[in-house]
């Protein structure tokens, strides 16, 4: 079912705007004179920028499209497309989507819809094929209340969650890592931590198959809580762990390994560095020996959030500022090269809070950054996009929202170097749609679809397969079983399908820009010839 808004006003304005333009056209008849016949041309120039300058305006904020336009210019199949939810009666979550070589696509997230105890939160994992068939689906919990943070794929088809664990809230939680094969066997499971709150953020694997995680610890180490980096192999036997930080509160949030195995890791610290919170990056080798580290900041709070390596192997990261830039809350991209050197440090942002959330870089080594801003664009919180060079400069940047609050979930690129924006879309009514949007590498929105039904949808993750399938996963409290399903989405059905054309808001400069040209333009006129003020007058009224 599609959703076309009507473009009445719209079309009002242009009937207004052509009438004059056919007054001016059969004044011009009436002229005596080449001199007049170009002072009137210059007023028809003027009603043409006054024209421009409106549909300028419309275009800028969001493209008027039908359905066959935006979904052909998406470049995604309508025909090879399907969605499955699943669910039971309670709220099941969908965090994690990864393709496997040979098509088939996990799902992972959390449920309390399942397990061992009711309403008790349970991990869970689906696999399902290119056609859409679930194959299997597994769930692991007991006693304890398992809360699911990541998933990767290991070289072998082998999938590894990782979670955390605590018995009653609130209490102790344990960092958790299962080892699931890919006919859904169990084939380890191992915890780590003491008494305290130790949590898992980020995972990772290297070229070997050793997996890494990283996130906090207050059950060892001198702080409140500590950053501290596991490794183990494939075997599930630890091989090592770290602890880094000083008195106070010290946080990973992301964690990367480069060609060479180093492993870095990005977060915050309280402990080190100038101000209450300063982004923090640690590089390791791979027997667990730091190498050097790394504190940026001010005197206010400054935060890491996401890590990535160019083609020659410098570091850029992602963050939020509170201490440099132009408002409340900015985003920060810095870049360093592999031996620590921070090479330049830019900031974004107004005078309200920006959010930044996921990195991503091209194969010509350019930054584009997506997030959340409340500073620019036309709601309380709209998506922005922006593109680096690999010197620092912004190339461009772009905003896309409606009144109330959008928010960007992940950032893809194709094999056309298009970029994908997974995000959510807000009604004044207060549902939400899952939107997809798609920029061309110069910033261009090519399309805008939104994909839901008559209730809230959230997206989580997009990816791509070989063939150009793509694949988003979220949650769903239109389509499923329960309170909340887990969604997965082949493709563009139909059956989910929006388009959302947006009426524009009335542009005051436009307005006045080009009213004041037409009005310049008459009064040269009046000036040269007064017989003709009259008529002038009478024609723009």
């Amino acid at each position: 079912m599609f959703f076309i808004e009507e473009l009445s006003h719209f079309t009002k304005q242009l009937n207004t705007q052509y009438s004059i333009l056919l007054i001016v056209k059969a004044t011009i008849k009436k002229c005596e004179t080449i001199k007049y016949k170009l002072t009137f041309l210059l007023l028809c120039i003027s009603s043409l920028i006054f024209n421009l300058l409106l549909l300028g305006n419309i275009k800028s904020d969001f493209p008027i499209s039908n359905i066959e336009k935006d979904v052909n210019t998406i470049h995604i199949s309508t025909i090879d497309s399907w969605f499955k939810t699943w669910g039971g009666t309670e709220n099941d979550h969908a965090y994690a989507l990864v393709l496997d070589p040979s098509g088939c696509i996990y799902v992972a997230g959390d449920t309390l819809s399942f397990g061992r105890e009711f309403r008790k939160s349970t991990i869970y994992l689906l696999k399902y094929d290119s056609s859409g068939e679930l194959k299997w689906a597994r769930t692991w919990g007991d006693e304890r209340r398992f809360y699911f943070h990541g998933m990767i794929l290991g070289s072998s088809g082998n999938i590894y969650l990782m979670a955390d664990t605590m018995y009653d809230y609130p209490s102790s939680t344990n960092i958790c890592l299962l080892k699931v094969s890919d006919s859904g066997i169990l084939k380890w499971e191992k915890t780590w931590g003491g008494g305290g709150w130790d949590k898992g953020y980020a995972i990772t694997s290297d070229s070997f198959d050793n997996i890494y995680i990283t996130g906090f610890t207050d059950s060892y180490g001198p702080g409140l809580a500590d950053i501290q980096l596991l490794k183990f192999d494939s075997s599930g036997d630890l091989q090592w762990n770290t602890i880094w930080g000083g008195e106070n509160e010290d946080i990973a949030r992301a964690l990367e390994i480069d060609i060479y195995d180093n492993i870095y890791v990005l977060g915050e610290t309280e402990s080190y560095g100038h101000g209450s919170n300063d982004i923090c990056i640690l590089k390791f080798n791979d027997s667990g020996n730091i190498q050097w580290n790394r504190t940026w900041g001010g005197n206010q709070g400054d935060i890491g959030k996401s890590l990535k390596f160019d083609s020659s192997n410098d570091i850029y990261v992602l963050g939020e500022t509170e201490s440099y830039g132009s408002g409340s809350k900015d985003v920060c991209l810095l870049k360093f090269n592999n031996i620590g050197d921070l090479q330049w440090n830019k900031t974004w942002g107004g005078k309200a809070s920006d959010y930044s959330y996921e990195l991503n870089i091209d194969p010509y080594d350019n930054i584009n950054i997506v997030g959340d801003t409340k500073s620019f664009g036309n709601g309380n919180r709209d998506i922005f996009l922006l593109k680096f060079n690999k010197s620092g400069k912004l190339q461009w940047n772009t905003t896309w929202g409606g009144k109330q609050e959008d928010s960007a979930r992940a950032l893809e690129r194709d094999s056309s170097d298009n970029i994908y924006i997974l995000g959510d879309f807000r009604f004044d009514s207060g549902e939400t749609d899952i939107c997809l949007l798609k920029f061309n590498s110069f910033g261009h929105l090519q399309t805008h679809l939104l994909l839901g039904g008559n209730n809230l949808e959230y997206a989580s993750s997009i990816a791509f397969d070989s063939f150009g399938n793509m694949y988003i996963t979220g949650e769903t409290y239109s389509y499923g079983s329960g309170k909340m399903d887990a969604v997965l989405i082949k493709n563009l059905p139909h059956s989910i399908l929006k388009v959302e054309t947006f009426t524009p808001e009335f542009n005051i400069w436009a307005h006045i820009f080009g009213w004041l040209g037409g009005i310049l333009c008459g009064y040269m006129f009046i000036y040269r010839k007064k017989q003709f003020k009259t008529r002038i007058i009478k024609n723009l009224t």
